[in-house]
């Protein structure tokens, strides 16, 4: 009885073996594989087609996964409408153009120079893919770069109408997504290549056009280095006198999405029609939930 005791009142030593091991945190382990080979930070600096997607923080591999996976099946449906319409509605932006034949020029280069290996598995172009994800720098944040030639405000606008349609062609789930933000060009997140951008990019879409409101919509995440006003000031200016500012329902969007050290751009004439490319007001996750419900009502207990 006394051995019993002393083994009762002996404390368990730190390194015991009975210890169990902290539990660790895995929120997105089983999803890691996904962002791992994830394009670097800096290859934005002077990019085309983008979209950019907000998610709730620490979800940002699931989101990943559930937009690539939707995103792709609407491409070739995407693809069929486009092929209807006139070659005059799908015409690319001059300053789109000139960025994406420097790109090429610049992989060129990168191929005949050689890069290191690691560097190279992260950035080189794999052929076959639709959507490239990219490091945007900051939480609750995903970059998507396309790898096909659509516009990606066209795309994205497509994508959203069809979510709005009381008939979608396609019946998915949007659970963690909540914003598509399309850019259509980037460039490094200072005052003056904002500028540089932003006059190519207006130029081309305010050319022969008639007079129009527009509105400037500016969104900042992990940068502090750029004034808001002084950013939206500059790029309204940019705009011919004809166009007249209306910040509350502009027929024209002209987008400004800086994060980190990046800035990207793009012009909308459907951003506020679609909602400011809202997915939650299309497809509400409390929506999808009620669906569930009704598929798998809860079964009744009886009370005896």
């Amino acid at each position: 009885a006394g051995m019993e005791n002393d083994n009762k009142k002996r404390p368990i030593e730190a390194n015991s073996s009975s210890e169990r091991p902290a539990k660790k945190r895995g929120g997105q382990k089983k999803f890691g594989g996904i962002l791992k080979n994830k394009r670097k930070h800096s290859s934005l600096l002077e990019s085309t087609r983008i979209i950019l997607v907000s998610c709730d923080q620490f979800r940002e591999a699931q989101c990943v996964t559930e937009c690539i996976y939707n995103l792709s099946q609407w491409v070739p449906l995407y693809r069929e409408t486009i092929a209807s319409t006139t070659k005059a509605d799908v015409t690319k932006p001059q300053a789109i153009v000139e960025k994406e034949e420097s790109e090429e020029k610049e992989k060129e280069k990168e191929k005949k120079e050689g890069e290191r290996e690691s560097e190279s598995e992260e950035d080189a172009p794999r052929s076959g893919k639709l959507f490239y994800v990219v490091d945007p720098g900051t939480r609750g944040l995903i970059c998507l770069q396309m790898g096909t030639e659509e516009d990606p405000v066209s795309f994205v606008s497509y994508v959203l109408s069809q979510l709005a349609s009381p008939t979608p062609a396609l019946n998915q789930r949007w659970k963690h997504t909540h914003r598509l933000t399309p850019l259509q060009v980037t460039c490094e997140a200072s005052l003056s290549k904002i500028k540089e951008t932003a006059q190519n990019l207006i130029s081309d879409f305010f050319k022969d056009r008639e007079p129009t409101t527009f509105g400037v919509v500016y969104r900042s995440r992990n940068n502090t280095d750029i004034n808001r006003l002084e950013c939206i000031d500059l790029v309204a200016k940019l705009v011919p006198s004809v166009h007249k500012v209306d910040l509350k329902n502009p027929q024209v969007a002209i987008i400004v999405e800086v994060f980190k050290s990046v800035c990207g751009l793009a012009i909308s004439s459907q951003f506020m029609s679609l909602q400011k490319f809202n997915v939650r007001t299309y497809a509400p996750v409390k929506q999808y939930k009620k669906e569930q419900d009704d598929l798998n009502p809860p079964t009744e207990i009886k009370q005896e």
